[in-house]
């Protein structure tokens, strides 16, 4: 017997296997759900296969592997009308009296929400006794006939658990992640919930542009008091006071973003609250690295909330001396949507993805600078949600040069299927670029995406201490 790792490739070659199991597929990589079933290839007439996994993305192997099978849904029978169905999220009611003029009451969800049979209407309690009636009868039953013999598939969700959370626990966790979704733009708890608790496949949505998003009620000159600032290495919301001011370690969460050109540079100046909303405070066209400095001094950002982009071939090694002469940081577009992280835990070394890379430390003479790579599919499609739910504001006084190159790309899919964001024409996308960037500086904060923490230190995103490191 075997207990391997899959992500390793030579893990799954060179065995016969009779009996193989896989757990939590969704995760591995693509083609080696395909590399492990190719081991049973001796053992077909006498040997089983037996993968388990939550909800995939659309198109990954475990998707793919479970529409090829019967699909058998765990499905119930009415306690009044005894028509036997699949537990579906839709059919869980709200009380009607949970809703006002501030979002959804959430006790009273839990309170009053009910599951209503899809053929009699009868409203069925949240109660573990309600939910262990309803699955006494219930039974798996095929939806797809036309399965190969012996691929079988079975799928049940959150929905049927008897004693675990309630029907009111997973209503507050989908009105917590739709809000995070409308408020910061954050589609990560809406992925988690349908893919952990519904046990779905998360299906990208190309985005349909949305229409032009129009600048908010303010010009670059206006105060605003929802500012937040880092003191003493912590990230402090506002209002911010004059004690704070007077800490030797205060930087004002404003993020300078900046695209370089070979014959100047595009920058924006973004301001932070901690609930994920920006503005922006000014954008410019800067000829010279001495007028890139001063536009940074003027707006009082700090060193290590400047991001420049190094991913323009001749500019690169020019860009690694700008930023190691002035403690910047360096960033690169990459096709990859997922960079690991060795992170030390008190149970000892764990893997977490990020849509970032730690810092790669580039050496520039006897300087140095920061490096960070991230996802341009996941940034811009951030970026995109912030704008559409009005987190991601722009004022009324910069310009149409910054509106025209804000509807620069838009989001479809290649011939393979995947999402990918693309030019509209020969459009200028230098602006946008930037405020992609932008959303490095939020994610290392916490200020939107997953594990978010409005205490977070901008520190905690430093290199991490990886298992080779002493």
């Amino acid at each position: 017997m075997w207990v391997l790792g899959a992500d390793n490739k030579r893990n799954l070659q060179r065995r016969s296997i009779r009996f193989l199991g896989g757990d939590e597929v969704w995760s591995w990589k693509k083609g080696h759900l395909g590399e492990a079933q190719r081991r049973r290839t001796a053992f077909t007439w006498n040997g089983k296969s037996v993968f388990i996994s939550q909800g995939g993305v659309e198109g990954d192997d475990i998707t793919n592997l479970w529409n090829t099978s019967d699909r058998r849904e765990w499905m119930f029978k009415c306690l009044a009308c005894d028509t036997q169905q699949p537990y579906e999220w839709t059919q869980l009611i709200y009380p009607e009296d949970a809703k006002g003029g501030g979002g959804w009451d959430i006790e009273a969800v839990k309170k009053g929400i009910k599951y209503k049979c899809k053929s009699c209407g009868h409203m069925h309690d949240d109660s573990f006794a309600v939910r262990q009636e309803m699955n006494l009868k219930a039974a798996y039953v095929p939806m797809n006939t036309s399965a190969p013999k012996g691929i079988v598939g079975f799928h049940w969700n959150s929905l049927c658990g008897q004693w675990g959370l309630s029907w009111g626990d997973l209503a507050e966790e989908a009105i917590n992640a739709k809000r995070a979704y409308d408020e910061h733009g954050d589609e990560t708890a809406r992925i988690e919930f349908k893919q952990k608790r519904l046990a779905e496949s998360w299906v990208e949505n190309p985005d349909e542009d949305g229409g032009e998003i129009l600048p908010s009620g303010y010009k670059m000159s206006d105060e605003w008091t929802d500012e937040a600032a880092m003191v003493d290495g912590k990230m402090v919301p506002a209002p911010i006071t004059d004690e704070h001011k007077k800490s030797k370690q205060f930087a004002w969460m404003r993020s300078l973003n900046v695209d370089v050109q070979r014959n100047g540079y595009y920058a924006i100046v973004r301001r932070w609250a901690t609930d994920g909303k920006s503005r922006g405070k000014e954008w410019a066209f800067l000829a010279t690295e001495d007028e890139l400095r001063a536009f940074q001094l003027k707006h009082d950002v700090s060193n290590f909330f400047v991001f420049l982009d190094s991913g323009d071939g001749p500019n690169t090694d020019a860009v690694y001396r700008t930023c190691s002469k002035y403690g910047w940081n360096a960033t690169k577009g990459a096709g990859q949507n997922e960079f690991a992280w060795r992170i030390q835990t008190p149970y000892g070394i764990k893997v977490a993805y990020r849509p970032y890379s730690r810092s790669k430390v580039i050496q520039v003479g006897a300087q140095s600078c920061k490096l960070f790579l991230y996802s341009n599919l996941v940034f811009k499609d951030a970026l995109s949600r912030l704008r559409r739910s009005g987190a991601h504001t722009y004022p009324e006084d910069f310009g149409d040069e910054y509106r025209k190159q804000m509807q620069s790309e838009h989001r479809t899919k290649n011939n393979a299927g995947t999402p990918i964001w693309l030019p509209i024409g020969d459009r200028a996308n230098h602006l946008w670029d930037c405020e992609v960037q932008g959303i490095l500086f939020a994610m290392m904060s916490k200020i939107i995406g997953k594990g978010k923490n409005k205490g977070a230190t901008v520190a905690e995103e430093k290199p991490v201490v990886e298992a080779e490191t002493p």
